[in-house]
């Protein structure tokens, strides 16, 4: 199963990754107390141990529930929120991406039960 590393933070502002905190990159494995990874434009780089985590990668379905639950939480969020701060068209946005998560999981779950 592959790996990646999620950024969480940086340390030194010089790094390759310095603006990418909250994203993810490969994880090539470890290589003399850091990361292996590789930079957007294809070069092997390195992440520092503290700046980042491994996180092993979703199957399919788990990411499909994981969409339903972060647009669930976004909607929900928009749905809570001072209606005169949130326009309406922001309201229906965030309810159609949690709409169509929840079509998503339902087509790939019944797609396995035909299997």
């Amino acid at each position: 199963m592959s790996k990646t590393l999620k950024i969480i933070k940086c340390s030194d502002s010089m790094r390759w990754y310095a603006g990418m905190v909250g994203e993810l990159v490969p994880y090539l494995g470890d290589f003399m107390g850091e990361y292996k990874s590789r930079e957007d434009s294809g070069c092997t780089n390195f992440v520092q141990y503290e700046d980042a985590e491994v996180i092993p990668e979703l199957t399919k379905r788990e990411r499909l529930k994981k969409n339903v639950v972060d647009t669930k939480a976004a909607y929900d969020a928009w749905g809570l929120s001072d209606a005169t701060k949130v326009s309406y068209d922001v309201w229906y946005a965030a309810y159609d991406s949690w709409y169509q998560a929840k079509l998503e999981l339902k087509e790939y779950l019944k797609e396995q039960d035909n299997e």
